[in-house]
């Protein structure tokens, strides 16, 4: 009895049929062991291509490539008699001839390499191979090879992006639904449609489905970028999708705590991870940190009982929302790191100790232009100065003497006291705000109303 002549009205038994009549891939062999020992026997018979097993001939594309000896590429001739009429034979008399398209695709996957002429030569008969009507379509592995054009160098990654991103499965989810092997997100071809998927549409990139398929394909148990080529690319993708829309707290401790812990702090000069990096991109992740910042420096005022804390907040917070902050960051006596420990949830934001003042006392930095604030708590004063001045202090160092941070500022008072610094006066009212803000608008040009900066 033939299967052709089971009855096909039975679901259950119709699967069965298509299941018996399809030959699995399988899982990936040892390709460098395989491809060896082929490369060994042509070795061998490299005068007579006729004494050369057919198994050999089959296995050949495991040997064209080999990163110590070579491999079979520097030999045309076996190259030629392979594709020509080898291959064809396989397709044409052989009983299985999955078994001659089997080496084939584990070397597209594994060797992808598109600019390589000889790679895209053998890419091409590997896709006539699999699209020729003796190639059974029931694998899920052929299935898939044929419905994303996986041949194609070009179409075959994004194709296979696009079909990762529409899935609404994790990457794991997708690799055993289409019986690939474990193997295959850490392979060129794997790499190349990561690089596709970052560049899939600005809408798409800002959905949490996409943020967790990165995270779970992108990145290595440890936590290292599985891809180290794609660092910046992975960056722009990630954060420049946000620069005209605000991501929920969620998404944004998620992101923030994933830059901090393996590109490192934007504004470090010790690191080079974002060199490479759209500046737009690192301008999103810098404004997030600057905003975590001053929440966390407020919330620190406020706990350790600075009494003008909550105008402090509106005033700075109106500069920030305008975009005019550049960078900030704080110096915490012994008080105020211990409420920063508790109030950062991400465990991410950096402070720089402060010595030689109280334990309740901080410090916080801001740049707006080419000037650097220095805003005192606990009845200190406003200072600033331009970032070129010998006094001027330099941001996010790891700690800062009380001294170096009372230097001689640049006149807030009109000349009407001999300390240029700003006494925080009638804060209720909006005193010292006035005055402040007005100097802000002399040096730098930047203008806000008072009633954007006390409301």
């Amino acid at each position: 009895m033939k299967f052709s002549d089971l009855p096909t009205g039975f679901p259950s038994i119709s699967k069965a049929v298509v299941g018996l009549l399809s030959e699995p891939i399988g899982p990936q062999p040892d390709i460098r062991s395989i491809g060896q020992k082929t490369f060994e026997a042509f070795l061998n018979n490299s005068s007579d291509l006729n004494n050369i097993k057919p198994r050999d001939w089959r296995n050949v594309p495991y040997a064209i490539w080999l990163k110590d000896s070579g491999g079979l590429f520097n030999r045309p001739d076996v190259i030629e008699r392979y594709l020509n009429e080898e291959l064809p034979k396989g397709l044409d008399e052989g009983r299985r001839p999955i078994k001659w398209g089997r080496p084939l695709i584990f070397i597209y996957i594994a060797d992808f390499n598109p600019q390589d002429k000889l790679f895209v030569t053998i890419a091409k008969h590997t896709k006539n191979f699999y699209e020729s009507t003796k190639i059974n379509k029931s694998s899920k592995v052929v299935e898939l090879a044929v419905s994303l054009n996986l041949f194609d160098v070009n179409e075959g990654p994004i194709k296979t992006a696009e079909s990762i991103a529409l899935s609404q499965t994790t990457f794991s989810e997708w690799i055993n639904k289409h019986d690939l092997w474990l193997s295959f997100g850490t392979s060129p071809f794997a790499e190349a449609a990561f690089k596709a998927f970052l560049e899939t549409n600005t809408e798409l990139r800002r959905s949490n489905n996409f943020i967790r398929t990165v995270f779970e394909w992108g990145l290595l148990e440890n936590g290292n970028l599985r891809y180290s080529k794609l660092r910046s690319k992975l960056a722009d993708s990630l954060l420049l999708p946000w620069q005209s829309q605000k991501p929920t707290d969620d998404v944004q401790s998620k992101l923030m705590a994933f830059f901090i812990k393996t590109y490192g702090n934007p504004s470090d000069p010790n690191t080079n991870l974002w060199h490479g990096v759209n500046s737009e991109a690192i301008g999103v992740i810098k404004g997030w940190i600057t905003g975590r910042t001053l929440e966390a420096f407020f919330r620190i005022l406020q706990e350790t009982a600075d009494n003008i804390w909550q105008y402090r907040e509106k005033f700075w917070m109106a500069y920030f929302k305008g975009g005019y902050i550049d960078d900030v960051c704080v110096a915490l006596g012994s008080d105020g790191t211990s409420v920063l420990r508790r109030v950062d949830g991400s465990k991410q934001l950096r402070s720089s100790n402060l010595i030689g003042a109280n334990s309740s006392q901080s410090v916080l930095l801001i740049r707006i232009g080419q000037l650097v604030f220095c805003e005192w708590s606990h009845n200190g004063k406003l200072r600033a100065q331009r970032i070129d001045a010998p006094s001027s202090p330099l941001m996010h160092k790891s700690y800062y003497d009380a001294e170096d941070l009372r230097f001689m500022s640049l006149d807030f008072n009109n000349g009407l006291n001999q300390d240029g610094g700003l006494v925080h006066f009638s804060a209720e009212s909006g005193g010292w705000q006035e005055r402040a803000r007005l100097f802000i608008q002399k040096q730098t040009g930047v203008r806000l109303t008072q009633a954007e900066v006390t409301k």
